[in-house]
């Protein structure tokens, strides 16, 4: 008798695999060229700081003790906690998001298989663009919450295809508890199931809990319906061609000033799934991934260190090159689209392997560096305000003022100095003042020097200033 082979479990398999020796890479990069393992954001910090901060002190908090609004993934800060336990939260955040990675492709090629179920080449190579994409090995490795929300919003999306709504709407519901903005892709799949003529009646319950619960959360911790991060890093500027510029070149097309992040294969197929998506059920997915780019440029200017605001879409860009190669079929040469797509993709991967650890090393050479400094010379009762606080608040164990409003109390700078009269002052003067170092400002704070990282891959600026109080 001939066993069936099992083509999920077998992708499932590589896809494991896969993960491993590129996280395996990243992480001998970090050693290479930063001397250590780290996280290539400083933002990333924040999550591990509040995680330490709310185990040390039973509440949720930045700084032990005063509850905080400061964290734009709640639960991927809670899943932290265990590393912080374990006492290495780096290693936990990796082994997380290399989880959720594996998941991610596997997720996707369900849904391939949903969408194609006689076409098994769809389903390994949307695992395939999936596990080898760069942008998504620097999620992996980033200490960021974005591998654990590709993760939801894939299985979210397939339980809803498999018209089983109560759960991928309640997995969507869920997902704002990791990003906000998740929430589009919610009312996107409602509209789906609705038209798709389902019981969304059934789904009310599911989708309600989570986000009541969440903005409960937010009311407690924030006085607010969503966290303090999100008015803080919202402006008022409509920043649209910047980001069609950002979402294009993360889509394979290099524009002058970005780093390519995938072949232009990736967008060539990509535009050709866009075509037939209306022929399939993948239009959802297109109506999304629109409206996610055009909404989010109102007020936030910009996608932000490798336009990590954008990777939540590429598991559907994936899947429309996927169809868009599957529409090409044998007529042009699928297989050669493939081939140069996955070779292509090995040596930009190669270059982000190598970028990953040069961003470790500027957040260890400045952010970092700056916090043991601070641990080092400054007392216990001593109060920091820095621009960014991340490694900062974890290494410096000081109570921090954030002077851009994240994780503390919004307020100016002056606000700040006056009312926090902190003893050491880090940040980057002209996020603040126009030209000078205002008299105010002098009268009472000594310049003690600039920390500088160069070659400068991923900081705001190459220096930092530092300031003691006189």
């Amino acid at each position: 008798m001939k066993t069936r082979f099992n083509h999920m479990a077998a992708i499932s398999a590589l896809s494991a695999v896969t993960v491993i020796l590129v996280v395996s890479a990243m992480l001998m990069s970090e050693l290479e060229i930063a001397g250590t393992v780290g996280f290539p954001l400083d933002d990333s910090w924040i999550h591990a700081t509040i995680a330490k901060s709310t185990v040390e002190s039973g509440v949720w908090s930045f700084n032990p003790g005063e509850v905080t609004g400061g964290s734009t993934a709640p639960l991927w800060t809670a899943m932290l906690m265990p590393g912080i336990v374990l006492g290495n939260v780096v290693a936990w955040a990796i082994l997380l998001g290399a989880l959720f990675h594996i998941a991610t492709a596997t997720g996707l090629a369900f849904i391939a298989r949903h969408l194609w179920p006689d076409e098994p080449w769809t389903w390994w190579l949307a695992a395939l663009v999936t596990v080898l994409s760069p942008s998504l090995a620097w999620a992996t490795v980033s200490g960021m919450e974005i591998m654990l929300a590709l993760t939801m919003s894939v299985f979210g999306a397939w339980f809803v295809l498999k018209r089983r709504p109560e759960i991928g709407l309640g997995i969507l519901s869920a997902s704002i508890w990791i990003r906000p903005e998740s929430v589009l892709f919610l009312a996107v799949m409602i509209a789906y199931v609705i038209v798709d003529k389902q019981d969304w009646l059934r789904s009310l319950v599911p989708v309600v809990t989570p986000m009541m619960l969440y903005v409960c959360f937010n009311m407690i911790v924030a006085s607010a319906f969503v966290p303090d991060t999100v008015s803080s890093k919202a402006g008022y500027s409509f920043g649209l061609w910047c980001w069609l510029k950002e979402a294009a070149n993360l889509y394979g097309l290099p524009f002058r000033g970005y780093s390519l992040s995938h072949p232009i294969t990736l967008l060539a197929g990509l535009i050709i799934g866009l075509a037939v998506s209306w022929r399939t059920k993948m239009w959802p997915f297109v109506i999304w991934l629109i409206a996610f780019i055009v909404i989010c440029s109102f007020g936030t200017p910009h996608a932000s260190t490798h336009a990590r605001y954008l990777m939540p879409t590429l598991p559907w860009v994936f899947l429309l090159f996927v169809a868009g190669v599957r529409t090409v079929g044998h007529r042009v040469g699928a297989k050669l689209i493939i081939i140069v797509t996955v070779v292509w993709t090995l040596i930009l991967l190669n270059d982000r392997v190598i970028v990953t650890g040069h961003n470790v090393r500027n957040i260890t050479e400045m952010q970092v560096a700056i916090g043991k400094r601070i641990a080092e010379q400054t007392p216990p009762n001593a109060v920091i305000a820095a621009s960014d606080v991340g490694a900062i608040g974890f290494f410096g164990n000081r109570r921090v003022v954030d002077l851009c409003g994240l994780v503390t109390t919004p307020r100016t700078i002056q606000q700040n100095i006056t009312q926090e009269k902190p003893d050491v002052v880090v940040m980057f003067p002209d996020w603040f003042f126009d030209n000078e170092i205002p008299q105010w400002f002098s009268d009472k704070y000594d310049f003690a020097g600039f920390v500088t990282t160069w070659p400068n891959t991923v900081c705001s600026r190459a220096s930092i200033a530092i300031f003691t109080r006189k």
